[in-house]
């Protein structure tokens, strides 16, 4: 039997006693063990050789319902059928009959009637019977010392079993179990018998093969449950407090958690040790992940979080660690208290700073649980100025309350910043107000860092709500000195201030090279990527768009696997912004369309401008003028106009009324632009190019004198030279001179000279579309053919579908001339071919380079010979039909092979000699 292997020793001392007894020498026994050591079964075999020996056994069983009037005397008397006689004359009887032996299972069970056990035990012994109690293992109290006063008292110990009576009872079991299996199973049941009988059952389900490694299953989750409910309370409780917490729990916290005090947890540490569940070295430890598994299937989630929440108010007052207390608030999914929020949030701004995101909102998702009139004002200050970024839709529902907050004086300096900020973003522009007034009231008591997140925010108003800049006469940011850059809020104050001086003063090698530094910094030491957002820009407006591109994607990419939602919309909205700066529209309604989905409206606030204007844009510029009807339709903040989003959807909307023929509305929507920037001092045409996209319409209105003055006006000032605004000036000039205008050629040409240099392929296409009309007004049908074929393979890779069809209509076949040259194409070799067509099409050599996969010098070689045999002397004279088979089967032209996107150092950074990038 699995419950007597290793208790042959103790049958043989119970078997001497009971012949002690035949003798007419009374005796008592404890049988010592924790609960599953066998006790119960050793009792059963125990009394069924006592009967065979004569003996009368009368076995007793005292229930949880007795434990307050148990009487040993009266249960004696109970069992002799004998109920209400005097139970030591009844005793006294059965003695002259033969031996008598009274079993009692289990004294854990009698409770408060302990009391008078000892004397019911010695009166019963005084009669000549033999009296065997089964203890759970209760320490050695009153009740036992007394105990080891009588004469012929033992106490017998149940020991857990060695991995060789585990293995003895496998194999009662099972077939053939190994010294492994053994040794794996004593590991988890520590010999309690019981729990291994358990584990055999679970074994018994499983196949011969699958018992290594051994999986407790659910016969040994019961059985531990059944050992815990016939434990003592106290220690069950401790159990359950164990399983909850974790193992290793400081004794101190778990007796405070527990309200006991030190002796009494070393006793209920002692009892869960000897049942095998425990360590046996007097740690709060679970023996297996198995025991506490299942002890904790028995805690109500209730009663587990009342424990943790216990635990956590523990650990603070005894002043842990911030995230331990947090960690069992968390797991607790409760803060009860307004210091369990606090804790929250103290722990939350934590994993912020050392890049735990995904922990911190699960902080600030548990801290705004907590029921609104328990919570103070500046609770809602504090959770926007910690989760704007990674949980923007629940700041709008907070603003009122940590305006509150600002009235009672109850919010710092920091989080009053981050507020203005984000009131701001949402349109609250006179409640921002109060709050610059709140800070211009306390500024004297403000430390280092807060004046640094002033000088931020007084940038971040001057280049995005200019209109609010005044408020920030009082923080002016000045300009950073230091080379150095210490940390976040350097870089973030770094990268606002290029950006302004960018819009501000127009790009130059500086500041791009300070942007370019700034994102590799931020990248490499895993900073905040809010400073990338304005590097972006910077590289934007610079017309620095392979750089652009390379770092959106590559930041998209980080915040994406961040899960900051804020910033992987805005970086979706800095794409789609790079996308239309260079004219690929199918890449602008892409990203746009993502970041418009990564956050919904009201998230974005008044921001909601940025990513709806370049997607209106690109719908225009697609032809899709009913789509964009549908984006204008959309609720969009009044607020908005008071920002530069506002300017920037204006000029798409503007872009929309001249497309659907309503040539004064876009106007009017130009002329507005100018009107804020000029009220807010921050005309620049590196931002928006109003002036051009007006002079425009009045071409179109044939106002040809206002066009020019004002592209005029626009040339002066700064930022008005670069490459791209000096080729689109050139542009609207040429495309509405005179046909027969000799001059209309060369401002063409100028135009498409400048916009060759720019990486905006739209707009080189109109470029090019206005200079073949301007070849073909002056009878050059060749040049005016190769001209506008280029032009039309631009628009086709910007699906630009409003200017394709034009283009399309205008490229008509060039008959190859001449018999001389129909030779010279015929002399080509098949390379030559490809590369004589790509040029003809207007490709430069680094792009049919790049389409053929070959250098540059060997284009360079192909096209020399090309020339030679073709006998032209530069590319604007190869024919516009070289004979290739599409060309003359009027076959669909193949798609060139498509380009390999690569990121060279730009060439001004290799004429300049050196890196960009600084330390940092």
């Amino acid at each position: 039997m699995t419950a007597l292997v290793g208790r042959h020793r103790q049958l043989m001392t119970l078997d001497g006693m009971v012949d002690a007894c035949a003798g007419g020498d009374g005796g008592v026994a404890v049988l010592r063990g924790g609960v599953g050591s066998g006790k119960t079964a050793l009792l059963a075999e125990f009394t069924r050789r006592a009967a065979v020996r004569g003996a009368r056994c009368l076995t007793l069983v005292a229930t949880s319902g007795d434990a307050d009037h148990w009487s040993l005397l009266d249960a004696v008397a109970n069992a002799a059928g004998r109920p209400g006689a005097d139970p030591l004359v009844v005793a006294e009887e059965l003695v002259s009959e033969g031996p008598l032996v009274v079993v009692v299972d289990d004294l854990l069970l009698v409770g408060a009637a302990a009391e008078e056990l000892p004397r019911a035990v010695a009166r019963l012994q005084s009669a000549g019977a033999l009296v065997v109690l089964a203890d759970a293992g209760l320490p050695w109290d009153a009740v036992h010392v007394e105990l080891l006063r009588l004469s012929g008292f033992r106490s017998i110990w149940l020991p857990a079993l060695a991995p060789s009576g585990v293995l003895e009872v496998l194999a009662e079991h099972l077939d053939s179990p190994d010294a492994a299996l053994a040794a794996e199973v004593h590991d988890i049941t520590a010999g309690n018998p019981l729990l291994v009988r358990a584990l055999v059952e679970d074994l018994l389900a499983v196949g011969p093969g699958e018992r290594l490694p051994v999986t407790p299953g659910r016969a040994f989750g019961e059985v531990v449950l059944a050992c815990l409910a016939r434990t003592s309370s106290g220690a069950a409780r401790l159990a359950k407090c164990v399983a909850v917490l974790g193992d290793d729990v400081d004794p101190a916290v778990l007796a405070a958690v527990l309200d006991v005090d030190d002796e009494e947890l070393s006793a209920h540490l002692r009892t869960l040790s000897g049942t095998c569940l425990l360590a046996d070295d007097g740690r709060a430890a679970f023996r297996s992940p198995a025991a506490r598994a299942a002890v904790l299937s028995g805690v109500g989630a209730g009663h587990a979080a009342d424990l943790r929440v216990r635990a956590a108010d523990v650990l603070r007052r005894s002043g842990a660690e911030a995230s331990e207390v947090a960690a069992h608030l968390l797991a607790a999914e409760c803060a009860p208290d307004e210091w369990a929020v606090t804790a929250l949030y103290d722990e939350a701004q934590r994993c912020l700073r050392d890049g735990e995101l995904d922990l911190a909102r699960r902080y600030l998702d548990l801290a705004a649980k907590q029921r609104s009139g328990d919570r103070s004002p500046g609770m809602d200050a504090h959770a926007i100025a910690l989760g704007w970024l990674i949980d923007p839709v629940a700041v709008p529902r907070r603003l009122g309350g940590a305006l509150d907050a600002v009235a009672d004086g109850e919010i710092t300096a920091h989080d009053a910043i981050v507020l203005t900020g984000q009131l701001l973003w949402h349109g609250w522009h006179d409640e921002a107000v109060q709050v610059l007034d709140w800070l211009a009231a306390n500024e004297g008591t403000f430390v280092a860092d807060d004046a640094t997140d002033l000088r931020t925010l007084s940038l971040h108003i001057a280049i995005t709500y200019p209109g609010m800049a005044g408020r920030m006469a009082a923080f002016d940011p000045g300009q950073v000195r230091s080379e150095v850059m210490i940390g976040a809020s350097d870089a973030l104050l770094r990268s606002m201030q290029a950006l302004r001086n960018t819009v501000t003063g127009g790009p130059s090698e500086e500041l791009i090279g300070e942007a370019l530094r700034l994102l590799e910094v931020c990248t490499l030491r895993r900073m905040s990527l809010q400073p990338c957002l304005f590097a972006l820009s910077t590289l934007i407006y610079s017309d620095e768009l392979c750089h652009a591109e390379h770092w959106c994607d590559r930041l998209i990419e980080q915040a994406g696997n961040d899960g900051i939602v804020l910033l992987e919309a805005k970086l979706h909205e800095s794409r789609a912004h790079v996308a239309l700066a260079s004219g690929d529209l199918p890449k602008v309604e892409l990203h746009a369309r993502r970041a418009l989905t990564a956050m919904p409206a009201e998230a974005w606030g008044t921001a909601l401008g940025a990513p709806l204007s370049t997607l209106v844009a690109a719908l225009v510029g697609m032809g899709r003028l009913e789509d964009a009807a549908t984006e204008l339709g959309r609720p969009v903040p009044p607020a908005m106009f008071r920002t530069v989003w506002g300017l920037r959807y204006l000029r798409s909307r503007g872009y929309y009324y001249l497309h659907t023929g309503a040539a004064r509305a876009a106007l009017g929507d130009f002329r507005s632009i100018g009107g804020l920037m000029t009220e807010w001092g921050l005309d620049s045409p590196v931002l928006l190019p109003w002036r051009s996209d007006a002079a425009e319409v009045h071409m179109h209105l044939g106002e040809r004198d206002l066009a020019s003055r004002l592209l005029a006006e626009q040339a002066r000032l700064p930022g008005g030279e670069t490459a791209r605004l000096r080729g689109v000036e050139a542009r609207i000039r040429a495309g509405h001179m005179d046909p027969r205008d000799r001059g209309r050629t060369r401002i063409a040409a100028t135009a498409v000279q400048h916009l060759e240099t720019s990486q905006d392929r739209l707009e080189l296409a109109r470029a090019l579309a206005v200079l073949g009309e301007a070849y073909r007004g002056s009878g050059d049908s060749r040049r005016a053919h190769m001209v506008t074929r280029r032009a039309l393979h631009l628009a086709t890779l910007c699906r630009a579908d409003r200017l394709t069809p034009e283009l399309t209509v205008q490229q008509r076949p060039v008959p190859v001339p001449g018999h001389q040259a129909a030779e010279g194409l015929e002399s080509l070799s098949d390379a030559e071919r490809r590369v004589a067509e790509l040029a003809s099409r207007g490709d430069t050599n680094r792009e049919i380079a790049r389409s053929l996969f070959i250098t540059v010098s060997t284009v360079e070689q192909h096209l020399t010979r090309v020339y030679r045999k073709l006998k032209v002397r530069r590319r604007a004279d190869l024919p516009a039909d070289l004979g290739l088979p599409w060309q003359v089967s009027g076959a669909a032209q193949p798609e060139p092979l498509r380009k390999v996107e690569v990121h060279p150092a730009p060439p001004r950074e290799r004429r300049r000699g050196r890196s960009r990038l600084g330390g940092s």
